[in-house]
Formats: structure tokens, C-alpha cells, sequence
């Protein structure tokens, strides 16, 4: 398995973020989580807490798009 390395993660999200793409902070969020791609489509405003710099994962979007499941 190829992995990329911090120069490369890098380039890739100043091109997502230059391109103006709306999945940017899905991109930032998966590279410096680790989060899945079900966790972080199921997020809610309510699960982001600013003040404190934490998401909580209580919900993912199962993979055809059509169920949330509880818990992460």
C-alpha cells in the first residue's frame, strides 16, 4: 500500500482548496482525521463544536446514500 507523504497531502488539498471544490473540508477533514467517508457525509452542524475544536461522530451515511445509521 502507497500512502502519501505530508509534501504530498499538501499539493492535494491546495489544489482541492484553489479549485474552490465544495468537497474540500470533506478532503481536509478525511486526511487529517482518519475519518470514513460515511462519517463524515453523516455529520450535522450539531455534531461540530467550534469553540472547542471537536467533531463527534454520532451518525454515518450508509454507503448507497439512503440510510444513516446511529453511532460511529
Amino acid at each position: 500500500m502507497k500512502v502519501w507523504d505530508e509534501q504530498e497531502v499538501r499539493k492535494f488539498l491546495k489544489i482541492a482548496h484553489n479549485e474552490e471544490s465544495r468537497l474540500y473540508i470533506d478532503f481536509h477533514l478525511a486526511l487529517l482525521t482518519g475519518m470514513r467517508q460515511g462519517e463524515i457525509l453523516g455529520l450535522r452542524w450539531c455534531d461540530v463544536d467550534l469553540d472547542n475544536s471537536n467533531v463527534i461522530v454520532r451518525q454515518t451515511l450508509s454507503h448507497d446514500g439512503k440510510t444513516l445509521k446511529s453511532g460511529g
